[in-house]
C-alpha cells in the first residue's frame, strides 16, 4: 500500500515508501509511475486498487483498468462454464484522493463515456441505488463493460505533483444459475 509520497526539491529525487522500503525516482526521467491490484474478485464481487503519480508531464489517456471481457481476470464458474461480468459490471461503490489533476473513470466503447470525474477526496457509495450500470450497447455502441481512465493535469501545477489514489467496489452481476 502506498503510505505516503515525497519530493526532495534540492536533489531531484522523488521518493516513494511502500510498506516494503523505499522505490527512487529520478523527477527528471519519470512520467507516470502507475499501479493497478485486484484486490478482491469473487463470485459477485470485485476490488480494485489504483495508484498514479505522475512529474505532470503527461496524462494517462484511455487506459484500460478493469476488462470486463473474457480477456479479463473477472471471470467465475457458474454451473461448470466460466462467466464474465461483460455489461453486467455494476460500480458499487468508489474512494479516491487525486490531487492537481481531473481522473475521468470511463466505459469502455466505441465513443468511451464517463462514469464520474473526480477531483479531491471523497467517498462515493451508489449501493442503495443498485450501482451505476452501463447504459448497454443500444445507448452505447460498441460498449463492453470495462472500465478505462483518463486524466487531465490541471494548468499552473507546480507545488504538489498530481497523483491518485482508487479503490474500487463492483458488482459483477453474473447470473447464479
Amino acid at each position: 500500500m502506498l503510505d505516503f509520497i515525497e519530493l526532495e526539491d534540492s536533489s531531484g529525487i522523488i521518493e516513494l515508501e511502500n510498506g516494503l522500503g523505499f522505490v527512487l525516482l529520478e523527477a527528471s526521467t519519470m512520467a507516470d509511475v502507475t499501479t493497478s491490484q485486484l484486490l478482491f474478485n469473487g463470485p459477485r464481487h470485485a476490488v480494485y486498487r489504483f495508484t498514479n503519480y505522475t512529474d505532470g508531464s503527461t496524462n494517462e489517456t484511455a487506459v484500460l483498468k478493469v476488462d470486463a471481457t473474457s480477456a479479463g481476470p473477472l471471470g467465475w464458474a457458474v454451473q461448470g462454464q466460466i462467466a464474465y461480468p461483460g455489461l453486467n459490471l455494476k460500480v458499487e461503490k468508489v474512494q479516491y484522493d487525486v490531487h492537481n489533476m481531473v481522473l475521468r473513470m470511463q466505459w469502455v466503447a466505441s465513443a468511451a463515456e464517463d462514469i464520474l470525474l473526480m477531483t479531491g477526496f471523497q467517498t462515493l457509495d451508489f449501493e442503495r441505488i443498485g450501482g451505476i450500470q452501463n447504459p448497454g450497447t443500444t445507448a452505447l455502441p460498441g460498449a463492453t463493460g470495462s472500465i478505462q481512465f483518463t486524466t487531465d493535469i490541471l494548468e499552473g501545477t507546480t507545488s504538489d505533483l498530481p497523483s491518485y489514489s482508487v479503490v474500487l467496489y463492483l458488482t459483477k452481476g453474473i447470473p447464479q444459475t
